[in-house]
């Protein structure tokens, strides 16, 4: 008696293997034509410049699939099925001569068209991972309807085999299930946002709202005065949509004031062609809301970090401290990192231990450090903040106060071998120097209530360190100007301690105190907040005691 081994070669194997190959193939080649969609333009030109003719062969690949290529495969099925139950309609010599031409038809096809993609095959890619969900529905809805009329007959035949049927039915039955939820959330790995958005204050009504992502992506803002969002920004220059892992969008013209709610939102890009993309999925941020500045108030209240050199686990416990009442803007007196490796770096030890306490609804003003010259990504570092003049030196009016912002750059002369001769501060301070010139003269500067100046490295360094090259020269340049224009005070960093040198002092012959705070060690963390108001300015700095309101250890105060 014949075996069902023995069957599997029968005389009719070979043409059931040319049968259900010709199956595959042309399911391959339906899937590849509608995998490189995208590209179908490009297509069209490529096979009229080949021809020499100009039709639309979109279509007529379109009649293919659907028509000729439905019913070959189709035909095909139908034959493999003959065979396989060895009925007596046969395949004829046409059906051989027909399927030979296709199967050569697709293939040749096949190979013009990956041989003429380039780059482009990186759709298949794309396209294939897209599809492969729908690939194992379809497989295993198939094999599951299929089995279903055999399921009568094997209740009669031993435990084992009814045992492998019902664990079949609940395997293709799983794979159904996990098919149809990967096709509602395709989303695989990290999500596209990588943090959460921080607000940067750019001037008088205007806001830059920034944000990173893990993949280059469209970016957006939805925002209005309440949460049905109604006006939408993207990130954008020079007419063109970015396409980036950073997203930053100003927001202009605001009304001073009021209170707008807003979201951010970032489409993954992961392809672009001449004229086609290849498109992500759309993730937004939850829903935040700032307050506009009123007009030329009276009142204003900022804090100030300085020198955290990635102890970012502080930013919550000096909050606690200086953070009770509320609070306008934040100033980040520099040395907040190491040195600037990676973006991930950046948001792990910046962006998101601020959006975590308050960058989201609440600005921050980054001041340059001697340590984020340095690193790989140094040079960078400015495309992770916003400036109103696209520079680390600018100034703008907040409240009754005009704010300077200086950088001070490395704290060692260029030539030192740390550098490997790729500083050149110099020339970079001269420029900053004829900028401030221009600054202490303006309008804004001059009529301000209060001039305050942030800058990374105290401005008498020249007086008080023993070794103080001439690389230094600059601090008294530039404490002149501001000595000479009625600057109110310099607050600085770097030295990690919190003391003021009083104007007219051993250490400061200026009429102006310098101040200089913050630290990451236990005897110099701190935090700094200033209160303006009508009856005048009152500046302290907070460390932590062991109590609630904590230590004042400076205390500077202006009365009106």
């Amino acid at each position: 008696m014949e075996t069902e081994k023995s069957r599997l070669f029968h005389p009719n194997f070979g043409k059931k293997l040319l049968f259900a190959f010709s199956i595959v193939l042309f399911i391959s080649f339906f899937l590849l034509l509608l995998i490189i969609q995208p590209i179908w333009f490009d297509v069209n030109r490529f096979i009229n410049d080949m021809t020499d003719l100009n039709i639309n062969w979109i279509l007529i690949i379109a009649i293919l699939i659907i028509g000729v290529i439905g019913i070959e495969i189709y035909r095909y099925v139908y034959h493999f099925s003959t065979l396989i139950v060895e009925e007596q309609h046969k395949p004829k010599l046409g059906d051989y001569i027909r399927i030979v031409f296709f199967n050569i038809f697709c293939v040749a096809l096949t190979v013009v068209l990956l041989s003429e993609m380039g780059n482009e095959k990186v759709l298949i890619k794309y396209g294939f991972l897209s599809i492969l969900p729908w690939i194992f529905f379809g497989i295993s809805l198939t094999l599951f309807i299929l089995i279903q009329p055999k399921l009568a007959s094997l209740w009669k035949r031993p435990l084992k085999i009814k045992a492998q049927a019902i664990g079949t039915n609940l395997l293709l039955g799983m794979l159904i299930i996990a098919s149809v939820s990967f096709i509602n959330n395709p989303s695989m790995g990290k999500s596209t946002m990588n943090t959460e958005p921080y607000l940067q204050y750019l001037g008088e009504n205007s806001f830059s709202i920034m944000w990173l992502t893990n993949r280059d992506s469209s970016n957006w803002v939805q925002y209005g005065l309440d949460d049905t969002l109604e006006h939408k920004v993207y990130s954008m220059k020079d007419g063109l949509k970015d396409v980036s892992q950073i997203g930053t969008v100003t927001l202009e013209n605001l009304t001073a004031g009021s209170t707008y709610y807003y979201k951010v939102f970032s489409q993954e890009i992961k392809q672009i062609f001449p004229i086609n993309v290849i498109f992500g999925k759309i993730v937004e941020s939850d829903l935040y809301q700032f307050t506009v500045p009123q007009t030329n108030p009276e009142e204003l209240s900022f804090l100030l970090f300085s020198d955290i050199h990635e102890q970012s686990h502080l930013f919550s416990p000096l909050l606690e401290l200086g953070g009770k009442s509320p609070y306008d803007i934040v100033f980040l007196d520099g040395d907040i990192l190491n040195h600037v490796d990676s973006p991930q770096q950046i948001a792990d030890q910046m962006i998101t231990p601020l959006t975590d306490e308050f960058a989201s609804e609440i600005p921050f003003v980054f001041v340059r450090g001697n340590h984020e010259t340095r690193g790989e990504l140094s040079r960078d570092f400015l495309d992770y903040i916003d400036t109103p003049t696209g520079n680390y030196y600018y100034s703008f009016n907040l409240g009754p106060v005009h704010f300077t912002i200086l950088d001070s750059g490395e704290d060692k002369d260029d030539s030192h071998e740390e550098y490997s001769g790729l500083n050149d501060f110099s020339t970079y301070r001269e420029a900053q120097t004829a900028w401030l010139e221009k600054e202490v003269v303006s309008d804004a500067y001059i009529n301000a209530t209060y001039r305050i100046v942030l800058v990374h490295a105290p401005l008498n360094e020249y007086l008080t360190e023993s070794d103080a090259g001439s690389f230094l020269d600059y601090q008294q340049v530039w404490c002149d100007l501001l000595n000479s224009t009625g600057a109110d005070m310099t607050i600085s960093g770097h030295h990690h301690e919190n003391v003021k040198y009083a104007s007219s002092s051993e250490f400061n012959p200026y009429n102006f105190p310098i101040i200089v705070t913050g630290g990451y060690e236990l005897e110099d963390q701190a935090i700094l907040r200033c209160d303006i108001s009508a009856t005048g300015l009152d500046l302290y700095v907070l460390q932590d005691d062991g109590t609630v309101e904590g230590e004042r250890v400076l205390e500077y105060t202006i009365t009106a």
